[in-house]
């Protein structure tokens, strides 16, 4: 396995998320997007009959895993860990690409599968910067493995553009690594007009599948929808973090992943192999974090990749490392620090994701055996992966709770709760399920006068059935 890069990166990513694998709710971005997946396997069109801020790659893409899975959250959760590792590998390759030795190159793959595993808003729940990095990762081992080829940055531009339709931050390691392709046309003599070719064949794959999309929607006569939501919607959310905050942020994750900040400073003080690219790509990515306002750490999943991939410099063969560090390079004390780090990890990951209690499974365990084939369901302010527990459509098309249940996504969206609640309640659900506190909302309460409760689940969910009235 040791031998084998992608199988070391693979074994590393499954013991360090084995646990993740079985609670029906990690976070509920993911739900979103299995709920969403299912709609569009069910015939339903994004933007249409479900409504998101994000691209629709991402609901693509959950519901082909869906399909393979056979609608299972745990194969998903398996799906997600193999994506991972095969990340994980193209960062790899991209450092051998650039001259890097096995060990530096393993070390850079490893590192960013302990960056994404460790911590549950940090990676270990699936969102969409995992999924989007295999594409960046790609993208760089093509441009500097065939840096003079034309096919190559025709097919790293259609790797971005992938990803631009998971998440559009991508945009910004698309400009870094495009400024990545000219590093070596700096030189003196450099031939400009072979630049100038490559990142108009870089832009043009880049396009693909965006103009794709958007042709489509066009011939469905929704072009306007598509560009509202690609472009509007992201616009009108404002920047709501001071500076103090945003280097607060910033400190945060460095500190919580200390180790490794720590080969990635000393790579930037040395000016090691790759500290050029991986600096152009980490202030972009930065920006990137920055201009989307919040403090999510899962933002900080798309800074992993330059992280680890000038880190793993550290462990080139020929590194000038500090003589203190020199007792981590015995095998010995090398595995026995990773296997006690891995022990910890799984330790606290077994209290967060076996021993608590999977209260929105149980939920749909309760509501399972009162369902008749045409009973309906509202999951309200609760998790909306209910929805696909009982294979069941969401009478809304707002299916991110949130959506509907916070001020500032209404304001955006334009949702009126009035009108929003008038639309569920011509479904007619027979069952609703609300957090314990209901929202203060006069709308809600007219619209729950008509249902009574019947259930409590440990303090987290209560259960309404319609009044037979």
């Amino acid at each position: 396995m040791f031998k084998n890069p992608f199988l070391l990166f693979l074994g590393t990513a499954m013991v360090l998320r084995i646990f993740s694998f079985f609670p029906s709710v990690i976070n509920h971005d993911e739900s979103t997007y299995i709920v969403i997946a299912d709609g569009l396997l069910r015939g339903q069109t994004y933007w249409v009959d479900s409504v998101d801020t994000k691209p629709i790659g991402i609901f693509l893409l959950y519901a082909l895993l869906l399909k393979i899975g056979g609608g299972s959250i745990f194969l998903l959760r398996f799906f997600t860990t193999i994506w991972i590792s095969g990340t994980a590998y193209f960062l790899y390759r991209a450092k051998r690409a650039l001259g890097a030795d096995k060990g530096a190159s393993r070390a850079s793959g490893v590192m960013y599968v302990f960056l994404c595993s460790m911590f549950t808003f940090y990676g270990v729940s699936p969102n969409t910067e995992l999924y989007y990095a295999i594409f960046n990762a790609l993208a760089l081992w093509l441009i500097l493995a065939y840096p003079q080829k034309g096919w190559s940055m025709l097919l790293a531009g259609c790797g971005l553009g992938a990803g631009f339709m998971i998440k559009y931050t991508v945009a910004f390691d698309a400009l870094a690594l495009g400024l990545i392709v000219g590093l070596p046309y700096l030189k003196p003599g450099a031939k400009y007009g072979l630049l100038l070719r490559q990142w108009v064949l870089l832009v043009t794959g880049f396009l693909v599948l965006p103009l794709s999309a958007f042709l489509t929607y066009r011939a469905w006569g929704l072009g306007d929808v598509f560009l509202h939501y690609t472009f509007g919607i992201g616009s009108a959310y404002p920047a709501s973090l001071s500076l103090g905050s945003r280097a607060m942020f910033l400190l945060d994750f460095l500190l919580r992943f200390f180790p490794i900040a720590f080969c990635f400073g000393w790579g930037l003080v040395k000016k090691s192999q790759s500290w050029l690219i991986a600096s152009i790509w980490a202030v972009s990515v930065l920006v990137a974090i920055n201009v989307q306002g919040k403090p999510f750490g899962h933002y900080f999943i798309q800074m992993m990749l330059p992280f680890a991939f000038l880190a793993g410099d550290f462990f080139a063969a020929d590194a000038p490392r500090p003589a203190w560090t020199k007792w981590l390079f015995s095998f010995r004390n090398a595995a026995i620090a990773l296997t006690v780090l891995g022990i910890l990890n799984l330790f606290l990951q077994k209290k967060d994701y076996l021993d608590k209690p999977d209260h929105a499974r149980e939920t749909a365990h309760y509501l399972q055996p009162l369902l008749l084939p045409d009973d309906r369901i509202y999951m309200g302010n609760y998790h909306q992966i209910v929805y696909h527990l009982l294979k069941q459509e969401s009478p809304t098309p707002y299916v991110h709770r949130s959506l509907i249940w916070e001020k500032r996504h209404r304001q955006v969206l334009q949702i009126g709760l009035s009108r929003e609640l008038a639309r569920i309640q011509k479904v007619n659900p027979r069952f609703v399920v609300f957090q314990p506190e209901l929202p203060d909302e006069p709308a809600l309460q007219a619209f729950m006068y008509r249902y009574r409760v019947i259930k409590k689940i440990r303090d987290k969910a209560v259960v309404y059935e319609r009044r037979p009235w």
